[in-house]
């Protein structure tokens, strides 16, 4: 299981990150804690992280770039 923490800053997710636990996710989002313009920090499980189709046209392009 994972958890995920979205900062927001007014009502704009201004970052998101998931951690495999709940003492790593504390640590990443200990800046975000401290900043003062930061108006919410939603944490949620996350159950399952997925992989999402590519568009073949993309797919080379992507292959070079990453690799």
């Amino acid at each position: 299981m994972y958890y995920r923490a979205d900062v927001y800053k007014d009502a704009v997710v201004k970052n998101s990150f998931i951690a495999n636990s709940v003492d790593v996710l504390k640590s990443k989002a200990e800046p975000y804690i401290k900043d003062d313009k930061v108006t919410q920090i939603v944490v949620s499980e996350v159950k399952d992280i997925g992989f999402f189709k590519v568009p073949s046209e993309l797919e080379e392009y992507l292959k070079c770039k990453i690799l």
